[in-house]
């Protein structure tokens, strides 16, 4: 029995140490989410195998181990066991927020991006509790933190090897990384978290006895990885996970001069971020990647803006449902009622933010202040039972690897006051947090399960988690890389334009929204993608645009209509249906999720324009301009500008380069309304264009400007020289 015991026992510690090893490792380049996706599915399987293991497990020996907090002398551990309640606390709040979230479905399943709804929370608990109630022994612990060191290096090293082998990141769109490095992560600011959680161990080990000069090595090139993601907010973490550590090292060897010296970290950081910003002209300064990262200016101060702008709007939102929040995973649906215009000036227009950027903003939107009271208690708990656990007479093998499990966890709370963890994250964070637990615990206490002595009870137990993880592993792994896979290849045809490529693409997009139903996301993009062979057809194809109704109306039950893409898409195909008046209510309804995204008003406009009313369509497309930077009226004198203005201009039209394309709307509806002069007005700030060329030709054609229309037309066929339009105009005009 003892055997057979043991061999469950190997099979669960082979199961948790692949999903530390493999999972920040892990990508597929053959679906659309390269990198999250096949972490996600990997690590839900990974957990599925290691329940159904620990059930054979409990069934075979007939009972479970729990470790219990029990001090010296008997009494109860009243910290120990305030961690474990606020944890199950957490937990039981997520699972009300996700009955009472805006969007149920949507909580339970997560969103496409970030897939961190209460089915993926049950799989990080599940996780942490199967090593909870299993990992024993120090030589475990050490062995699973180990491995994720590894793991950590060999990502940090892939990451290096981008630095110096160009190839090897060309297969990713990576620009607005802009040099960065990303490893297997997807993201640098990704990569950076998981370093500075490994670094707590790498670093902390070098307190051990054992390879020692093993550990150095692996510090100074994981420390060079993260200073190559250029990540500030990483890098203040690890700051703060070394004063962690370091301050209570030292006190306990009673260097306690040197402990308090680590309080000068925090100054001497603001302090050269101070010197760096003052003598931010200065070349050297300049050309040090990882010090010019902290020049407050051009792109760096881009994404400090968005989150000082957004953040106040976060607030605002929260405020409106404060207890328990609009429920996990529901930010992307959720934020844009409440999203502020100013964004817009430095985000792309269809950039849709789908996290706060801040932790606790971000818990408070999908579980309220219950959910971050609970977080916060848990971060609190652990830092008090650290406290207890290093006055206690345990040995240094434990304290040491206890206080890095305290500095790793707290670097990433810090980094995540200007980001958020993704599923790597997560799993680790649960998984320490379950380590910590079993190094401060007092034993362990055996219970025995007494209906487990009956064969059939055993059996029929065994067989239904076996069935259960058969269906989650296909449901919840299988089935959405395999969907994926096929949104992939319906994007790759997309863009061919050929019937058979087109064919080809609409039975992929079929596929993808068939695979996976646990998300409306591939519904969006199907409909999307039908409207525009409708227009590309003319606009007039019922069936097609029926299709696309069909396809975002079996999506609406994921984000139980509180989508204002829903609302959007169902606008712009009433609209080329011919049903004005239903286009205008799901015009409204888009711009109450959603004020301030600003194609809704184009198309509003364009079903105005359509329907014959053109001073309705001028409001329109005049909204889109109020809320919208106005970085169009520079364009005149933009050299006399500063170089921060002309670098605002620069980076606004590069991430919206068609939106001077409104002015030409707007000139057609002015000049339809009746309004020349105003139309005229408006034209001078399109592009150079054929738009712009055939509409101002139109304009003094009609209105007895022959000449001007013809000499119009000439110059446009010199920037388009042979182009059929203006000949042909130019002939028609000439006739008359």
């Amino acid at each position: 029995m003892e055997t057979v015991s043991r061999k469950y026992n190997i099979l669960l510690e082979i199961l948790w140490l692949s999903a530390i090893f493999l999972i920040p490792l892990f990508f597929w380049p053959y679906v659309s989410l390269t990198f999250e996706l096949p972490k996600v599915v990997l690590f839900k399987a990974i957990t599925w195998l290691m329940i159904i293991v620990y059930c054979l497990k409990s069934a075979h020996e007939q009972k479970i181990e729990i470790p219990v907090f029990v001090g010296a002398d008997g009494t109860k551990n009243r910290a120990e066991k305030f961690l474990i309640f606020v944890i199950i606390g957490y937990f039981c709040v997520y699972l009300f927020a996700t009955i009472f979230s805006v969007s149920p479905l949507l909580s339970l399943y997560g969103s496409y991006y970030r897939m961190q709804g209460l089915l993926m929370f049950f799989h990080y608990f599940a996780f942490a509790l199967i090593i909870f109630l299993n990992l024993r022994t120090t030589d475990q612990i050490l062995r699973l933190v180990k491995v994720f060191v590894i793991s950590a290096f060999i990502a940090s090293a892939i990451g290096i090897l981008q630095k110096f082998v160009p190839a090897m990141t060309s297969f990713w769109q990576i620009n607005s990384f802009l040099g960065r490095i990303f490893g297997t992560m997807g993201h640098p600011n990704y990569l950076a978290d998981l370093i500075i959680m490994a670094l707590s161990f790498s670093v902390g080990f070098l307190f051990l006895k054992k390879n020692r000069i093993f550990y150095a090595l692996i510090s100074i090139i994981m420390f060079l990885a993260l200073i190559w993601t250029l990540g500030r907010a990483s890098l203040l973490g690890f700051l703060t996970s070394m004063m962690i550590f370091f301050i209570p090292i030292l006190w306990i060897k009673g260097r306690r001069r040197a402990a308090l010296s680590f309080i000068a970290v925090p100054l001497i950081f603001a302090g050269i971020i101070v010197f760096v910003n003052i003598y931010k002209t200065n070349p050297i300064i300049k050309n040090i990647p990882v010090v010019s990262r902290f020049i407050l200016a051009g792109e760096n101060l881009r994404s400090i803006e968005t989150r000082l702008i957004m953040w106040p709007a976060v607030l605002r939102q929260i405020s409106n449902r404060p207890i328990l929040g609009y429920g996990p995973d529901t930010f992307v649906n959720t934020y844009q009622k409440y999203a502020d215009s100013r964004q817009l000036a430095v985000e792309d227009f269809s950039n849709i933010a789908d996290k706060a950027h801040n932790i606790i903003l971000d818990t408070a939107v999908s579980s309220g202040l219950m959910g971050v009271i609970f977080y916060l208690s848990i971060l609190a708990a652990l830092a008090i039972c650290c406290v207890k656990f290093l006055k206690s007479g345990a040995g240094m093998e434990k304290k040491i690897p206890a206080l890095c499990i305290i500095s790793s966890v707290f670097a990433l709370f810090i980094s995540n006051q200007f980001g958020f963890p993704t599923t790597t994250h997560s799993f680790i964070f649960w998984a320490l947090i379950a380590i910590f637990l079993i190094l401060i615990s007092g034993g362990r206490a055996v219970k025995e399960i007494h209906f487990y002595k009956y064969n059939y009870v055993r059996f029929g137990i065994t067989a239904a988690v076996a069935l259960i993880t058969i269906f989650m592993i296909f449901n919840f792994s299988v089935r959405p890389i395999f969907a994926d896979y096929f949104y992939r290849k319906a994007i790759e045809f997309s863009q061919i334009e050929d019937a058979a490529a087109v064919d080809m693409s609409l039975q992929y997009f079929n596929d993808a929204v068939t695979w996976n139903t646990q998300q409306n996301y591939y519904n969006f993009i199907y409909s999307n993608y039908l409207i525009g062979l409708a227009d590309f057809g003319g606009g007039a194809d019922s069936a097609v645009l029926e299709l696309a109704r069909d396809i975002i109306e079996k999506g609406a039950r994921i984000s139980n209509k509180y989508d204002g893409f829903y609302y959007f898409t169902l606008g712009k195909i009433e609209s080329r249906l011919g049903n004005a008046e239903k286009a205008y209510v799901n015009f409204e309804a888009a711009s109450e999720f959603m004020p301030v995204y600003p194609y809704i008003y184009i198309e509003w406009g364009n079903a105005y324009y359509n329907d014959g009313k053109f001073a309705e369509a001028v409001l329109k497309y005049q909204h889109y301009l109020d809320i919208s930077p106005k970085y169009y009226e520079w364009k005149a004198d933009l050299e006399n500008r500063s170089k921060e203005d002309q670098n605002k201009y620069r980076v606004f039209y590069k991430l919206n380069p068609s939106f001077n394309d409104v002015f030409i709307l707007l000139g057609r509806a002015e000049y339809k309304a009746g309004n020349k002069d105003k139309a005229l007005e408006y034209l001078k700030y399109a592009d150079e264009n054929l738009d712009k060329i055939s509409t101002l030709s139109v304009i003094y054609g009609e209105t007895g400007e022959k000449e001007k229309a013809i000499e119009i037309l000439k110059n446009g066929l010199k920037l388009f020289p042979g182009n059929e339009l203006l000949e042909n105009n130019l002939k028609a005009l000439k006739k008359h």
